[in-house]
């Protein structure tokens, strides 16, 4: 409901006018006259495809809060586990449309283009989640792995533990360059990348 009276907002700000009455049964009318009748979508993928082309009125005012945003992203996972990827892509866009810097969202995003090779994308994704949410799961890692083109996950590995004791910026000082306290931590960070049980 919110987002049909948002479109009638954006009509009346835009001076939109809904055409002229329709004085004739559509039912009575034939395929080729009911061609030339203004109609709306449909189905939910026209709908949708539609608000793709036209969606600014949504952004207006604040009303779609983050709940919006997790939602979409949460069905971007989704789509995402499930292999359908042009639908992860469309929710996890939708969702950066909605709120530009949604971590979960670039995060997503940033998995599906991994999954589809495309590295410098990827890592601009994940460049964008440690900008505003270094914590996730793993992102130094993938950013790692984007960075060195899939090739490499040792860097991958050492970028992420090194973030993990707090050594993040560090990762290529020498041992002499660090202080006792610091030079603790790596001995952790070499401890967990051998995963113990």
């Amino acid at each position: 409901f919110a987002a049909m009276l948002l479109a009638g907002l954006d009509g009346v700000q835009k001076r939109l006018t809904p055409g002229e009455p329709l004085d004739k049964d559509i039912y009575s009318l034939t395929p080729e006259e009911l061609k030339e009748v203004p109609g709306m979508p449909a189905s939910l993928d026209e709908a949708l495809n539609n608000l793709k082309n036209d969606h600014e009125f949504l952004l207006q005012g604040d009303v779609f809060t983050d709940d919006v945003v997790e939602t979409l992203t949460a069905r971007g996972d989704a789509h995402l586990a499930a292999e359908h990827y042009a639908e992860a892509e469309r929710d996890y866009g939708a969702a950066l449309k909605l709120k530009p810097d949604a971590a979960e969202a670039h995060y997503g995003l940033g998995a599906l283009r991994l999954l589809r090779t495309d590295y410098r994308a990827a890592l601009r994704e994940f460049d964008a989640v440690i900008a505003v949410a270094p914590d996730l799961p793993d992102v130094f890692v993938y950013r790692a792995l984007a960075r060195s083109g899939g090739r490499d996950n040792k860097a991958a590995l050492a970028d992420h533990y090194a973030a993990m004791v707090g050594l993040k910026g560090f990762e290529a000082s020498y041992p002499h360059e660090l202080s006792g306290g610091m030079l603790k931590r790596v001995e952790l960070a070499r401890a967990f990348i051998v995963k113990p049980e």
